[in-house]
């Protein structure tokens, strides 16, 4: 319920759960495959009904938000048993072609709210490599400074998501999660690809806006580097040059 969109949906299962079919525009899926079944006491096949009773490899393209509403409604005891959507399930059958049906159908389907298309570019091996390889590599320690991560904010509110998952925003468990991934290292696609164009002396290109940056970056061969730790390694210390010549023009005016 964060922003008006949410705050609505919240307010809808909330107080009129009855008509949340009639105000929400559903959810939109695809799934490499569609497993479903007919009734079989029907009188004939055509006038029985089809259930799906499985999706295999199923992801919402457009609707988080709806989704995730409904799901936090659910967790703080709201009863939404009133409350029906419609979803739809696009089953992609051309395997060589999933990821970039996938995608396209998730630029038309975003409509309601703007997707940027670093999001849409969240999946990529490349981008996925590197999350992987965050979330487990600790920074060396000594009496002075604890263990910590570069985290990589793959996904927009990853970290948020990750945070809620630890569970009471007041337990230490959540400090120590929190203490763990400092604010100052926590790294975006956006800044990725300003920190490595910098480096390689597109800063025309690295200061520009950050989707501008982003897409530039993008329609470079950086997405063809394979991911090693040594790597990620190499980002963090681009990272952390780039961050100290900026404090350092600051300082300057």
């Amino acid at each position: 319920g964060r922003n008006r969109v949410n705050a609505k949906i919240s307010k809808t299962l909330r107080e009129t759960p009855e008509m949340f079919f009639s105000f929400n525009n559903g959810i939109s899926s695809t799934a490499a495959e569609v497993v479903i079944k007919r009734n079989e006491f029907a009188e004939d096949s055509d006038s029985s009904k089809i259930y799906i009773t499985g999706l295999r490899n199923w992801h919402i393209v457009n609707g988080g938000q709806t989704t995730c509403t409904i799901f936090n409604a659910f967790k703080k005891g709201v009863d939404i048993k009133k409350a029906y959507l419609t979803v739809k399930v696009s089953e992609i059958r051309d395997k060589e072609k999933n990821a970039i049906i996938v995608q396209d159908i998730a630029e038309s389907a975003n409509s309601q709210t703007q997707i940027k298309d670093s999001d849409l570019s969240a999946n990529h091996k490349y981008l996925a490599d590197i999350d992987t390889i965050s979330k487990k590599e600790w920074t060396p320690s000594n009496s002075a400074r604890p263990n910590t991560l570069w985290y990589f904010e793959r996904l927009r509110g990853q970290l948020l998501s990750d945070k809620l998952n630890e569970g009471d925003a007041r337990s230490i468990k959540v400090a120590k999660f929190l203490q763990a991934r400092p604010k100052e290292q926590i790294l975006t696609k956006t800044d990725i690809a300003k920190v490595l164009m910098a480096w390689d002396g597109l800063a025309n290109e690295a200061s520009k806006g950050n989707e501008v940056c982003f897409n530039n970056f993008w329609k470079k061969d950086y997405k063809k580097t394979e991911v090693t730790k040594e790597y990620f390694h190499e980002i963090v210390a681009k990272r952390i040059i780039y961050l100290t010549i900026h404090k350092l023009f600051k300082e300057a005016g």
